[in-house]
């Protein structure tokens, strides 16, 4: 259920991760981050909000994951995603509070998958707003696993769905 005026979409533009997991499947070098204090954001471009480095040592998947809160402050559109070496690799969940009479802080859960080589690569959970600041609650968190499952299927939906954001 949703607050009147508050527009909650959360979908996957960059990929559906469907994944058969097995237990102890995941490499030793999959990293958790938690964001410690609450994070407020102005409206511009993207603002890393965590980021981790991770040694990968053969080639294989890297399945990201994150959730946690933000809320308005004030009339703002809000969204997360993950990236990898700069690159999105996530759906982007967003947020309208626009014109919300109500405004209040809702969940947002980014997941996706990519392929990665030899080497270390780069992890980052991004925040960004529009009209109005945004804040990522304390708690809010980002995952990166190494080698998840034996086998991983990503997806993209074959439509473009447009951007709330900028």
């Amino acid at each position: 259920m949703r607050a009147p005026g508050v527009l909650m979409k959360a979908w996957i533009g960059a990929g559906v991760l469907g994944a058969a997991f097995a237990a102890g499947a995941a490499s030793p070098d999959s990293r958790y981050l938690q964001l410690p204090n609450e994070r407020t954001i102005r409206p511009g471009a993207p603002v890393e909000l965590l980021s981790m480095r991770i040694r990968v040592r053969e080639a294989g998947w890297l399945y990201v994951q994150s959730d946690g809160v933000y809320a308005p402050a004030g009339q703002t559109i809000a969204n997360t995603y993950i990236s990898v070496d700069g690159k999105p690799v996530s759906n982007e969940s967003v947020a309208d509070w626009r014109g919300s009479r109500a405004p209040q802080p809702h969940g947002f859960n980014t997941i996706g998958a990519v392929r990665v080589q030899p080497g270390t690569v780069e992890v980052t959970l991004q925040g960004r707003s529009a009209g109005a600041p945004a804040r990522f609650r304390a708690g809010s968190n980002l995952s990166a696993m190494l080698q998840p499952a034996r086998e991983v299927i990503v997806s993209a939906s074959p439509i473009n769905t447009p951007k709330l954001l900028m």
